[in-house]
C-alpha cells in the first residue's frame, strides 16, 4: 500500500469518526419515552472500533515518513516539517502585503493620513520565493507519497 493511500484512508476515518460523534450526539438525549434511533451503544462500539483503525494508520504513516528519504539528508517528516513552515511564512507576506495595500479613503484633507512601514513590493518577492520552494518541497512529497509502498508488516 502507497502512503497516499493511507493518507486517504485517513482523511475517510475522520469524516467516519465526525460523522458517528454528530449521530451519538442526537442520541444521547431524547425525550422520556422516545427510543433513540439507533442505540448508543452501538456508536460507542463503532467509534471505539473506527478510533483504534485510525491510530494503526496514523502510526504506519508516521514511521513510513520517519523512515522515508526524500532526498540524501531529508527525511520525509523533516519535509513535512518545512512544508509547515513554508506555509506559515506565506500565509505570514500575505496578510502583511494585504493589511499595507489596503486603500484607506480620507474625506478631507485634515484627516490623519496612514502611511505604509514596510517595503510592498520586497515582500512581494519574499512570498514568491517562498510560493516556489513550496511547490518544490510539495511536489517532492507527493511523488515520494505516491511512489513508496509501505510493507503490509507495517500496516
Amino acid at each position: 500500500m502507497k502512503i497516499a493511500e493511507l493518507l486517504m484512508e485517513r482523511k475517510d476515518i475522520q469524516i467516519k469518526l465526525a460523522e458517528i460523534k454528530e449521530r451519538m450526539n442526537s442520541v444521547v438525549r431524547i425525550q422520556e419515552g422516545d427510543i433513540p434511533e439507533i442505540d448508543p451503544l452501538v456508536l460507542i462500539k463503532q467509534f471505539e472500533e473506527t478510533n483504534k483503525r485510525l491510530v494503526k494508520v496514523v502510526e504506519t504513516i508516521e514511521k513510513a515518513n520517519q523512515e522515508t528519504l526524500i532526498d540524501k539528508e531529508q527525511t520525509l517528516a523533516q519535509a513535512l516539517v518545512e512544508r509547515e513552515g513554508l506555509r506559515r511564512q506565506h500565509l505570514f507576506y500575505t496578510s502583511v502585503i494585504n493589511q499595507a495595500s489596503e486603500k484607506v479613503h480620507r474625506y478631507s484633507n485634515s484627516e490623519i493620513k496612514d502611511i505604509v512601514t514596510v517595503d510592498v513590493a520586497d515582500l512581494h518577492k519574499k512570498k514568491d520565493q517562498v510560493a516556489k520552494k513550496l511547490r518544490e518541497i510539495d511536489a517532492k512529497i507527493q511523488e515520494k507519497n505516491w511512489n513508496v509502498e509501505v510493507e503490509e508488516k507495517q500496516y
